[in-house]
C-alpha cells in the first residue's frame, strides 16, 4: 500500500521513536501483509505474533483509507471500525491516529455534499470509545461524524445504541486480538464483560453479536437504496401494473431472478439490481499465533468457524447479488519447528524454568520446589496423537473444568501472596547468573496492591497500580529506565509493549488461561459462552519476551505452578490434580522443549 507521503512520514518517525534508536524505514512483512491483502479487496485473517507492528499498520490503514477515498455518492459516515479488547488498547490506537495525522490540512478527506457535486474535502477525525461508553476525540477540523472509530466490544454495545446510523456507509472493521475477545469472559478488571445473553437467553460473545448487529444495519442500508432505486425506475415507466413489480423483483432469488421473465419492466429492473451488487465491509482480523497441535481441537475449529459466519454474514442472503470477497488467511509463524520459531528473532531463545510453589498452611509458608512433569520428563512424547488428549481439550470438558475452578479461587484465601514472589526470586537469583529485574505476572484475582514494594529483596518492587505514569511511552520505557521488578495483570500485556524485558515471570495456572486471565470477577455463567475454552497463553508470554528483550543478553521465562492451599480446604487440595493435569496439557500441546532450553527451578 502507498501510503500517503505526510502519513508515510509520520509513520516513520513513529518508528523510530517506537524504538528509540535509528531504524530504516522497511515495513514489517506483516505490515505489508495487512495494507496488500485490504488494498486487493480481500479479507485478510492474520495469525502473527507480538510486536509485528500489526496494531500500527491498521491505524495507518484506517487514516490512510480516509484521505485516499473519493465516495461516489454524498458524504460517507464511518469509513473504519476497529474493535479491541481493552482500554489500553483504544488508547494506544488514539496515540497511534494522532501521531500519524500531525501536520496534515484541516480539510483533508475527498467528501461529496451530493452525488451530483464535485469532490471537496472535508476534515479527518477518529473517535475512540472505553468500555464505559466514554468517548475522545482527535481530529483536523471540526466535523460531526468520524471517518474512524476505535472501541471496545462494550464500547461498541453503547455505540449501536446511541448512533446506530454511522454503521451504513462502512468499508472495513478489524478486530485485533480478535480471538481473546471471544475465548476470554474479560479484557480486565476495570472492564465490563466479553459475553452476554443472545437469543434464547443463551450466553454469546459480545463482539460476535455486536458483529452481526453492524453486518445487519448495512445490509439493512444497503437493501434500502436498492428498493428506492427500483421504486424511482417502476416510478418513471408508464406501464401500469396490478401489483408492485420493483417489491416483485427484489424478493426474487438471484438464482431464479431471469426464469419466465418476458416483460420489459421487470427485464429492466432485473438488468438494475444486478448493476448495483452489496459491497460488504471488508474485514482484517489479526489474533495470536498457535502452536499446530492446538489447531486440531474443536474450541480453535469452533472460533473458526464463528470468524467465517461473521466475515460471510451477506452470503445468507438469496435475493441480491453481492461482489465476493475472498479470505486470506496468513499465519505468520510455524511453530511446529524449532527452526522456523527462532530464525524469526535475533539472539538465542530464552530459557524456560519450571516450577511449583506449595503450601497446605496458606501462602506465607510457600515453599519453592522443582515441577514434578511426565512431558519434561519424556514420558508423554507418545501422547500428541492420542484421542485420550483431544477429549481432555474438548469444549464441553474445558467448561466443566473452568467452572469448577471458578468456584475454588472464589474462596481461596490471597493473604501473604507476596511471600510466594518474594520466595521464587530468592531461588532464582541464587542459582542465575541473570540479575536483571522481572516482569511479574500474576493472576487477576491477585490485589496489586497487597503487594509491598520492598519484596522484590534484590531489587524494589513495582506494580501497576505505583506507577505514577502509566502512559503508553512510559510503559514502554520502563525496563530501559528503571531497574526494578514490575508486578501486572495479564490484561496489562494485551497490545503493550515493554522494551528490554529480560526476564519474565508467570505465577499460576490461571494466567496461563485465556478464560480467566483478563478479569478478576469471572462470572461462571459466562464461561459457557466461550469459542475457545481451552486457549492458553503460553505462547502469547514466550513472543512477548522473544520481541522485547535485548538479543545481546540472556532471557528466562519462568512459569510457577500454585499449588498453595490450606489443610482445612479439602476442595482445594483435591483441584490439585486437575491443575496438574491442565499444566501437563498446556506443556505438551506447545512443545515447549521444542522452543527452549527447559530446566526446574
Amino acid at each position: 500500500m502507498i501510503l500517503v507521503p505526510k502519513v508515510e512520514a509520520n509513520f516513520n518517525h513513529l518508528i523510530q521513536k517506537l524504538h528509540r534508536q535509528p531504524h530504516e524505514s522497511e515495513y514489517s512483512p506483516q505490515q505489508r501483509a495487512i495494507w496488500d491483502v485490504i488494498r486487493a479487496k480481500n479479507n485478510l485473517l492474520l495469525r502473527g505474533t507480538a510486536q509485528s507492528g500489526k496494531t500500527l499498520a491498521i491505524a495507518a490503514l484506517s487514516v490512510n483509507r480516509a484521505l485516499t477515498h473519493a465516495p461516489l455518492k454524498s458524504r460517507r459516515f464511518l469509513d473504519t471500525l476497529i474493535v479491541v479488547p481493552t482500554d489500553l488498547l483504544v488508547e494506544k490506537y488514539r496515540l497511534y491516529i494522532s501521531s500519524l495525522i500531525e501536520d496534515l490540512p484541516k480539510e483533508c478527506c475527498p467528501s461529496r455534499e451530493t452525488a451530483e457535486s464535485e469532490i471537496g474535502y472535508e476534515p479527518f477525525k477518529a473517535r475512540f470509545v472505553d468500555s464505559e461508553g466514554n468517548t475522545s476525540e482527535t481530529f483536523t477540523g471540526e466535523i460531526e461524524f468520524p471517518q474512524v472509530l476505535v472501541s471496545t466490544p462494550s464500547g461498541l454495545e453503547q455505540a449501536l445504541t446511541t448512533t446506530p446510523n454511522i454503521f451504513f456507509s462502512l468499508r472495513l472493521l478489524a478486530l485485533d486480538d480478535f480471538d481473546f475477545m471471544v475465548s476470554s469472559t474479560g479484557g480486565g478488571e476495570d472492564n465490563k464483560h466479553f459475553m452476554q445473553k443472545g437469543e434464547k437467553g443463551r450466553i454469546r460473545s459480545k463482539l460476535i453479536e455486536c458483529v452481526k448487529q453492524v453486518s445487519i444495519k448495512h445490509l439493512a442500508a444497503y437493501k434500502e437504496k436498492l428498493t428506492q432505486r427500483l421504486h424511482q425506475v417502476e416510478s418513471e415507466s408508464s406501464a401500469d401494473y396490478a401489483f408492485s413489480a420493483s417489491e416483485h423483483v427484489m424478493a426474487l432469488p438471484i438464482d431464479d431472478v431471469s426464469k419466465g421473465v418476458d416483460d420489459k419492466l421487470v427485464k429492466r429492473l432485473i438488468s438494475v439490481k444486478r448493476n448495483l451488487p452489496y459491497l460488504p465491509p471488508q474485514f482484517c482480523i489479526v489474533s495470536e499465533a498457535v502452536s499446530p497441535f492446538n489447531t486440531n481441537f474443536d474450541g480453535y475449529k469452533k472460533t473458526l468457524t464463528s470468524m467465517y459466519k461473521i466475515v460471510d454474514f451477506y452470503r445468507k442472503e438469496k435475493c441480491i447479488h453481492y461482489r465476493d470477497r475472498k479470505l486470506i488467511d496468513v499465519e505468520e509463524l510455524d511453530l511446529s519447528t524449532q527452526k522456523n520459531w527462532l530464525d524469526s528473532f535475533v539472539g538465542l531463545p530464552p530459557t524456560v524454568y519450571l516450577g511449583c510453589a506449595q503450601s497446605k498452611a496458606g501462602y506465607k509458608k510457600t515453599k519453592i520446589k522443582a515441577l514434578e512433569s511426565e512431558y519434561v520428563a519424556g514420558l508423554s512424547s507418545t501422547i500428541t496423537k492420542s484421542k485420550e488428549l483431544r477429549k481432555y481439550c474438548s469444549n464441553d470438558n474445558q467448561k466443566k473444568f473452568l467452572t469448577q475452578r471458578v468456584v475454588q479461587e472464589d474462596v481461596r484465601d490471597k493473604t501473604g501472596f507476596h511471600v510466594l514472589l518474594q520466595k521464587v526470586l530468592h531461588k532464582f537469583y541464587l542459582t542465575n547468573t541473570s540479575k536483571m529485574p522481572f516482569l511479574i505476572v500474576v493472576p487477576p484475582y491477585v490485589d496489586l496492591k497487597c503487594i509491598p514494594a520492598s519484596d522484590g529483596q534484590e531489587l524494589q518492587m513495582q506494580t501497576f497500580d505505583d506507577l505514577n505514569e502509566r502512559s503508553i511511552d512510559a510503559l514502554e520505557a520502563h525496563f530501559r529506565t528503571t531497574k526494578t521488578h514490575l508486578c501486572i495483570h495479564p490484561h496489562h500485556l494485551l497490545g503493550q509493549t515493554y522494551h528490554g524485558v529480560q526476564n519474565m515471570l508467570i505465577v499460576g495456572l490461571d494466567s496461563l488461561i485465556a478464560a480467566t486471565a483478563f478479569e478478576r470477577n469471572v462470572t461462571r455463567s459466562h464461561l459457557l459462552g466461550l469459542l475457545n475454552p481451552n486457549l492458553d497463553l503460553f505462547g502469547f508470554y514466550f513472543a512477548k519476551l522473544i520481541a522485547s528483550r535485548s538479543a545481546s543478553a540472556s532471557s528466562n521465562l519462568v512459569l510457577l505452578r500454585d499449588d498453595v492451599v490450606r489443610k482445612k480446604d479439602a476442595e482445594a487440595t483435591r483441584s490439585l490434580e486437575a491443575d496438574y493435569n491442565k499444566f501437563e496439557q498446556i506443556l505438551l500441546s506447545n512443545d515447549i522443549c521444542s522452543l527452549a532450553k527447559v530446566r526446574q527451578l
